[in-house]
């Protein structure tokens, strides 16, 4: 693949995960329950292609979250309902569950209804997600293909790019609009520069029509 020209290889999220291959991560510290194999298995293919200078990117979950057990019950990290926004499916009372009511700020993009719309405002999913990136970089991961763009404020992947200072970033805003794009790339700046890049949804929208 070196040889071929390759310098990334974009992985799937690598959290436990209640399903979807990753992308509805419950326990985000937890990188042994995972399709993709045991922890010491990751490292060691982390550490092979950071060897011969191709960088993993992780694909990185940061809109929702499920519940370890149930639809608000966090662990690894534990997180409060104060975490989730309330205006997300489970603040309705007639949605029938176990656990607390979401009782964090309005949600600041889209709403996500497969799992539990994590509140950007709050400090502690701030803090929280800083700090798994920092976990992924430590396994051996080089920058972040973020999942779901729409899901809230741009200016949080700014500030979550900028603390984690990636090799590469590059956001899913699945749009055929290109201006929306651009507005999304322009909106994650930090420190007055764009710090990620999108995938060009519209010339993919293009090229199938031909």
């Amino acid at each position: 693949m070196k040889a071929a020209g390759f310098d990334m290889i974009w992985f799937p999220p690598p959290s436990a995960s209640t399903g979807g291959n990753g992308y509805f991560p419950t326990e985000l510290y937890n990188f042994s329950q995972t399709a993709w194999g045991s922890e010491t298995q990751l490292r060691r293919m982390l550490t092979n292609l950071n060897s011969i200078g191709i960088y993993p990117i992780a694909d990185v979950v940061a809109n929702h979250r499920s519940g370890t057990t149930g639809w608000t019950d966090f662990t690894n990290p534990t997180w409060g309902c104060e975490t989730i926004c309330n205006n997300d499916e489970a603040a309705n009372p007639i949605n029938v569950y176990t656990g607390c009511r979401p009782s964090g700020a309005a949600d600041t993009g889209e709403n996500f209804d497969g799992s539990r719309d994590m509140d950007h405002t709050n400090p502690i999913v701030q803090n929280g997600y800083k700090e798994y990136l920092n976990k992924l970089k430590d396994l051996g991961f080089k920058g972040w293909r973020w999942d779901f763009t729409k899901g809230f404020a741009p200016s949080y992947f700014g500030s979550y790019i900028a603390a984690s200072d990636p090799y590469y970033s590059v956001g899913e805003y699945w749009d055929t609009d290109l201006s929306k794009i651009k507005n999304w790339i322009d909106a994650t700046k930090s420190a007055g520069a764009n710090v990620s890049g999108s995938f060009d949804f519209p010339l993919y929208y293009t090229l199938s029509k031909i």
